[in-house]
């Protein structure tokens, strides 16, 4: 009786993991873009972070021997922080779709989170503008957690391709695909 049950679950689990295989897709790499993204921006920030700390007090300190008023101090921590995190999640993306295979598009990449980082950075005037709440809300939103890494994400997918391998035959239309190994016939 356990041979059975053993054969019928061999044979259940050999029929889900036979499924025709597909050609790959820029798509099928968006959730690594988007984990390894969000991983660098964090990164990023933080090296940032450490850069200005190194080269200057805190922000909200005193800052004896600097030209820069307080305010203006922790603006200039804020843009290295919203740097540091734009340049670690472009970074995040372009590695995980050039080592996939993808020719994504590098000027979405680098402008379409640099838009929403001048946007967002432009939030702090908007009280000075007369802008809605809502609004100036809204510009706001570079400071929550994987903008970057979407927003990168998305520029470099905008009309996205899959490198072609002239050397490769042209794939089956089946194969075995079990997590951590992949079989094609």
């Amino acid at each position: 009786m356990r041979l059975v049950v053993v054969m019928v679950l061999v044979t259940l689990l050999a029929w889900l993991c036979i499924v025709p295989a597909y050609a790959k897709q820029p798509g099928n790499f968006i959730v690594n873009e988007l984990m390894l993204a969000e991983g660098l921006a964090i990164l990023g920030g933080l090296i940032g972070f450490g850069g200005a700390k190194s080269l200057d007090k805190d922000c909200g300190e005193t800052l004896p021997n600097s030209s820069l008023s307080e305010e203006n101090h922790c603006q200039l921590w804020t843009l290295i922080w919203m740097n540091g995190r734009t340049l670690g999640a472009i970074a995040g993306v372009w590695l995980v779709g050039s080592s996939a295979g993808v020719q994504g598009n590098i000027w979405g990449l680098v402008l379409v989170p640099g838009l929403v980082l001048t946007v967002s950075l432009l939030s702090s005037y908007a009280e000075a503008w007369n802008l809605p709440e809502p609004i100036a809300k809204l510009m706001a939103i570079y400071y929550f957690p994987l903008v970057p890494a979407v927003f990168a994400t998305v520029g470099y997918n905008i009309g996205a391709t899959m490198k072609v391998d002239s050397s490769q035959a042209v794939p089956s239309n089946w194969g075995l695909d079990i997590p951590l190994f992949s079989v094609e016939f």
